[in-house]
């Protein structure tokens, strides 16, 4: 197993690289160890003859393509260096990686028509799986915002019930989202593991959700470590903000849990039957649709679900 702590003491490298170029300021050297990486990618691309108007080379230098890598890696960690990222943690964060990769993988296999079951049961992530009212509202206090509890939310915009400007509320969000809120949430019922994998072996489960993803791409890493984490089964996660737009890839959804009034009417609009999460900021909203109904917790859910057919 490759052992980053034996190859990333290369500060003294780092050092040396600044006395003899002259440039010492980061940016500089940044671009200087970037370059040499385009430069050895390159190189590789050489050693394969990659462009087929000229002619082969014959056999591949292993040896070659191995060094080229070898000097690759030696300026990544010189990047990692001067951006003061821990190289200790590094190996840990390659895995979680590999994790994200398996789970995309998975994701658009299902997308491409690869089905376990006959149908499909839909949920939304936040606050109907993921408890994110609480965890933002606590991310704001820590900000020194003076806010009103979660039990007296009238808007299901947490920036409208705190007046908060349109681009205040962008950087914001800017802002949570790197300091990784959405892998630091907390599950609206703790037996929603449990739940969701018994029906898992009887449906598809499809997250449906809005977060802002590919806008910012650690959502997708988040979301999947969160439902790691939780041990959360599922076939596919699907970001937009239009989530009707699934049912073109899939017919066979059966039932949908939403807590965001304009998501339950589109979907309804579809003759999805839909369920609400019952909040503050939808309990008296006028859906209006008779294939819309309001409950109020996961044994809700779990008896509606029980009684669905396979």
């Amino acid at each position: 197993m490759l052992d980053i702590n034996a190859i990333t003491d290369q500060t003294e490298l780092n050092e040396y690289i600044k006395s003899i170029s002259g440039k010492t300021d980061t940016k500089e050297l940044i671009q200087e160890f970037v370059l040499g990486i385009i430069k050895n990618s390159t190189n590789i691309l050489e050693e394969i003859d990659w462009q087929s108007q000229r002619p082969d080379k014959g056999t591949i230098s292993l040896s070659n393509v191995e060094d080229h890598i070898v000097d690759i890696m030696k300026y990544l960690i010189s990047v990692m260096l001067e951006f003061d990222i821990d190289t200790n943690g590094f190996e840990q964060l390659l895995i979680q990686k590999s994790l994200v990769i398996r789970k995309k993988i998975d994701y658009d296999k299902f997308l491409n028509g690869v089905r376990r079951k006959n149908k499909t049961i839909a949920f939304d992530i936040d606050d109907v799986i993921a408890n994110f009212r609480k965890t933002f509202i606590y991310y704001l206090e820590k900000r020194g915002f003076d806010i009103e509890g979660l039990e007296e939310l009238q808007h299901y915009s947490l920036f409208k019930n705190y007046s908060i400007t349109h681009n205040r509320a962008e950087q914001i969000k800017h802002e949570s989202v790197g300091d990784g809120i959405y892998s630091a949430l907390e599950l609206i019922d703790d037996n929603i593991p449990l739940i969701i994998s018994n029906l898992y072996e009887r449906f598809n489960v499809v997250f449906l959700t809005s977060r802002p993803y590919p806008q910012y791409r650690r959502i997708l890493k988040d979301t999947i470590f969160f439902l790691d984490y939780y041990n959360i089964k599922c076939d596919c996660v699907v970001f937009g903000r239009e989530k009707t737009q699934y049912l073109e890839n899939d017919t066979k959804v059966v039932a949908f849990f939403e807590d965001h009034p304009k998501h339950a009417i589109e979907m309804a609009s579809h003759g999805i039957k839909t369920f609400v999460m019952k909040m503050p900021y939808n309990v008296d909203y006028p859906f209006n649709n008779k294939k819309i109904k309001l409950i109020n917790n996961w044994n809700e859910i779990k008896t509606i679900v029980n009684k669905i057919k396979e």
